[in-house]
């Protein structure tokens, strides 16, 4: 995994050390992807992270288990820690620019000891948490969100320029959207378990099918068109 030193409060753009910011809106110094703030377009998606969320603040994501958490990885590295402190005590002096005690380019806070740095985590996921608590959109109703979800089988076929699709649950509404998360078409459908969607004014590339239906699922099929 990558960036993992920029998360959780430790830098200062993109809104990393806001808690009360939300990345996919966008920020000042990287683009986000368009994809994210189509999926939060999606009522029924809205709802499956708001159960889902719920679901874990009760369990791994309640303040309690992450404590629990960060203090036995703390404590797994305490040794450890001693000796990188004691090899390496550059990294809490404020002259170093990649050290805990410096405010470089993007570090967002400094600290003079680990069990400060420690602190300030617990302290970040405590104040994000309940920010998600009151802000996350979307409606649960008291559901989880592995049983809020109903499934649907679909047949698809692409032949180069159309898709056809056959579903078991009537079909409302048909987007492609391209690999950069633009909606480039929408269709209504009358309710009708299978359709065809036309390609022909595309140009060449990846483009993701989305199919929605009656009772509020939806699913995807991505395809490669070879030709404009």
């Amino acid at each position: 995994m990558w960036d993992f030193n920029l998360a959780y409060g430790n830098c200062n753009f993109c809104k990393a050390n806001n808690v009360n910011a939300w990345v996919y809106q966008g920020c000042e110094t990287n683009p986000t992807p368009v994809m994210w703030r189509r999926l939060l377009e999606d009522e029924a998606f809205r709802n499956a992270v708001k159960c889902r969320y719920q679901e874990l603040r009760q369990t791994i994501l309640s303040e309690e288990a992450i404590n629990q958490f960060l203090d036995s990885y703390a404590a797994l590295l305490d040794e450890a820690k001693d000796r990188q402190l004691t090899k390496y005590k550059e990294i809490l002096k404020s002259s170093n620019p990649w050290g805990w005690g410096s405010t470089n380019f993007f570090a967002a806070y400094r600290v003079s000891s680990y069990a400060e740095e420690i602190s300030i985590v617990k302290n970040w996921f405590r104040q994000r948490l309940q920010f998600l608590d009151k802000n996350l959109p979307g409606e649960c109703n008291g559901q989880t969100a592995i049983h809020n979800l109903s499934f649907f089988d679909v047949g698809f076929h692409f032949d180069g320029q159309y898709a056809t699709i056959e579903s078991s649950q009537p079909i409302t509404r048909i987007d492609v959207i391209n690999a950069t998360g633009s909606c480039l078409q929408s269709e209504n459908v009358q309710k009708k378990c299978k359709t065809v969607v036309d390609l022909t004014r595309q140009s060449q590339g990846l483009f993701i099918i989305v199919c929605y239906t009656s009772d509020g699922s939806m699913i995807s099929r991505s395809v490669m068109k070879q030709t404009g």
